[in-house]
């Protein structure tokens, strides 16, 4: 069984699923058995996408099943969080094969909240008594272009590698004797901006040193934040 990439960016806003489907594609060469197909927890797959289900089956012939193209989404209703799994290709006495997908359900709500004592996977971060724990997440989970507002509460926080690819943000801490990003990890830089109109305000970033990459083409080092490069490169 051949396998194509995975599958990322399965996103809607809470309220508006599902997601819009992507594809990748099954193969299978010198075959026993049919190709089954099992889709992961909140996801669903096609293979013409209009009807979604939780499995599908590739019927072989002689032995082979043809490139086939394979549409997965993020179901609808489902609360705000990232979600994430792999579609399974199996069959008898083949070597199962897993696609990796993820997705996820943003926030319709334009204020969200992070603090250093919060819960990514159990508090909503609609408010600052169930913040989140980490920046990234309010990222991930935040609208991209409506205007939405981060808001930092006073702590130490260790994050990196923070990507911040939604525009019309602002990110604001509770001010810079109070809300501290302070790395603790070597040859890591603390933020990428790779969208527009980004605010980023009242918070303190100390220690980061950000000094190699993977492409000698943006090569080169910076310890708080770099614009218009995504992270680790």
């Amino acid at each position: 069984i051949s396998a194509g990439s995975g599958i990322t960016d399965l996103n809607y806003v809470s309220g508006s699923g599902p997601s819009t489907s992507q594809s990748t594609t099954v193969s299978g060469s010198s075959l026993q058995a049919d190709i089954t197909l099992n889709a992961p927890t909140n996801f669903q797959i096609s293979t013409d996408n209009t009807n979604f289900y939780d499995s599908r089956t590739l019927s072989h012939s002689g032995g082979t099943v043809g490139s086939t193209t394979i549409h997965a989404r993020l179901k609808s209703g489902l609360s705000a969080g990232s979600y994430s799994g792999n579609i399974t290709a199996s069959s008898t006495n083949a070597t199962t094969q897993n696609i990796a997908i993820s997705g996820a359900v943003q926030h319709s709500s334009t204020t969200l909240y992070v603090d250093d004592s919060g819960d990514d996977d159990n508090n909503t971060g609609l408010s600052s008594s169930s913040p989140y724990a980490t920046l990234a997440n309010a990222i991930n989970l935040s609208q991209d272009g409506v205007g939405v507002t981060i808001n930092i509460g006073a702590g130490t926080y260790t994050e990196h590698t923070v990507n911040v690819n939604k525009s019309n943000l602002t990110i604001t801490g509770a001010g810079s004797s109070s809300t501290i990003f302070d790395s603790n990890t070597t040859n890591k830089g603390f933020m990428s901006i790779t969208a527009s109109n980004v605010t980023v305000e009242k918070i303190k970033i100390k220690d980061y040193n950000f000094t190699s990459a993977e492409t000698t083409a943006n090569a080169y080092g910076g310890a708080g934040i770099r614009v218009g490069v995504t992270p680790g490169n």
